[in-house]
């Protein structure tokens, strides 16, 4: 593939990039989540944050950070509007009070049952637009590089 690059036009170049193909795909996608989910109020970033707490239980915000594949300021602006709703409920570690634990409430998970009807939608959506081949090989390359 990387023969395939043309040393000239910048058209080619953009065609042939990854980090510009797969932005373009999440663009996509993300507004094809957020379409789906404005009627249950959260945001795709939010409906995944509760979605990663409900399936993992409380956690210090570093795992969580790991999980998501996002920083740890990325993370707190993101945890503002959940806390505050009291979605989630952000506390000091047990042990260490310089750790941060959180933990989806119980408001958190009504939030995250009302949502998952709109995200199973945009999910087979999106399953019929791809196709089952790419979307398996979608899968496939997230796992790959985040395994």
């Amino acid at each position: 593939m990387l023969e395939q690059i043309p040393n000239g036009e910048p058209e080619d170049l953009v065609m042939l990039c990854a980090c510009f193909n797969i932005r373009m795909i999440a663009r996509l996608i993300t507004a094809q989540y957020t379409e789906a989910l404005a009627p249950s109020n959260l945001t795709p970033t939010q409906f995944s944050t509760l979605l990663a707490l409900q399936t993992g239980g409380e956690m210090p915000i570093t795992q969580l950070t790991a999980i998501l594949v996002t920083d740890r300021t990325t993370l707190a602006r993101n945890l503002k509007p959940l806390e505050r709703d009291g979605l989630v409920e952000v506390t000091p570690g047990e042990h260490d009070k310089r750790v941060r634990q959180v933990a989806i409430s119980a408001a958190g998970r009504q939030a995250l049952a009302t949502a998952l009807p709109h995200w199973k939608q945009a999910q087979k959506d999106l399953q019929e637009l791809a196709g089952e081949e790419l979307w398996v090989a979608l899968h496939r390359v997230a796992h790959r590089l985040h395994p």
